[in-house]
């Protein structure tokens, strides 16, 4: 099991280690779940975005799609999600 060491700052706010955040693939605007145990032990999960998220984010349907235009969808779904404060 690796581990990676963070310091918590007055505020609460701790930076995540790049290579962590790398290998949970988190981007900016990505949520985490913290679950701590009965025996105090806590898990992060990396919150995923569904297909159900992009509901609503095309308001015109173009006649073709490419991975770009998909990512940047992807990106709004991501930043509205985040200022609303949903996981």
């Amino acid at each position: 099991m690796k581990t990676f060491e963070a310091t918590v700052t007055s505020k609460g706010q701790v930076t995540i280690p790049a290579k962590l955040r790398s290998a949970l693939g988190l981007k900016s605007g990505d949520k985490l779940v913290f679950r701590r145990s009965e025996e105090g032990r806590v898990e992060v999960e990396a919150l995923s975005a569904s297909l159900g998220d992009l509901i609503g984010i095309v308001s015109q349907a173009p006649t073709t799609v490419d991975g770009d235009q998909i990512a940047r969808w992807i990106e709004q779904s991501r930043t509205a999600r985040w200022r609303s404060g949903r996981p």
